[in-house]
């Protein structure tokens, strides 16, 4: 991926990981528009510009896109970072309202930001598609089994849009964190084990630098490996075996 001269849209970009990401972007010299569901979180920095977008919204969602769009036509690269995670006890009925909410932020909203967009992405050169997932996609987390599962749909859709765009399309990158030192959840700030959101960041950008499809940190790298280190390559083997090649219609 590029990481200068880009026209940059980061949801969920007012803390931790998209605060971090957006703000080592416009350090780059890239454009960076920052979008956030709490207008109150876009504060304190002087970015390009900011959005007030609740990606759960897909109403909003399609309104924002459009506008952005005609105010910057070269757009080139979406990052979806929102999400929100919970502790789940599935000894209990499932709470519908928090059920939803958790899987139109962390699922439903990054394949409609990136619906919302692919056929302008498709149309512009040095494009790409950034899906931040999470290590909990690979190994759940049992006492958040609804944020697990989420993230590791998100993986799997990463992986079936990076093949079906194919060489052609627009880049699709995936950023898989580890437990990180961010207020994703309070144990976040205190757990002796999280790596420190200044170092993830750093590293975070060394990978996007030195390119390939899945931009994890070392931490994350050493965990794909030893659980599913082939997912990119086996999912361009078995679709080619059902008769379907990168970048063809189903």
């Amino acid at each position: 991926m590029r990481l200068t001269g880009n026209v940059i849209l980061i949801t969920g970009g007012g803390g931790g990981i998209g605060r971090g990401l957006a703000t080592a972007l416009l350090a780059r010299g890239n454009t960076v528009i920052v979008s956030d569901r709490n207008s109150a979180a876009l504060d304190g920095v002087d970015w390009t510009e900011t959005l007030v977008l609740d990606v759960s919204d897909p109403g909003g969602i399609g309104a924002g896109a459009r506008d952005l769009l005609g105010r910057h036509p070269n757009l080139n690269v979406v990052i979806n970072n929102a999400g929100v995670m919970t502790d789940d006890d599935l000894a209990l009925p499932v709470d519908d309202e928090q059920l939803l909410r958790l899987v139109s932020i962390n699922l439903l909203g990054p394949i409609r930001v990136i619906s919302s967009f692919i056929e302008h992405l498709r149309s512009v050169p040095d494009a790409a598609i950034i899906n931040v997932t999470s290590m909990l996609g690979y190994a759940p987390l049992a006492r958040s089994p609804l944020y697990s599962a989420t993230k590791a749909a998100l993986h799997s859709y990463t992986l079936s849009l990076r093949h079906r765009l194919g060489d052609d399309g627009p880049e699709v990158i995936e950023i898989a964190p580890p437990l990180t030192r961010t207020a994703l959840q309070p144990v976040n700030l205190v757990h002796p084990g999280a790596m420190p959101v200044e170092q993830f960041i750093a590293e975070t950008m060394a990978a996007l630098e030195a390119g390939g499809p899945e931009a994890y940190v070392s931490t994350s790298r050493q965990r794909r490996d030893a659980q599913r280190p082939n997912d990119v390559a086996l999912t361009r083997e078995f679709n080619e075996s059902m008769g379907h090649h990168a970048g063809q219609p189903a």
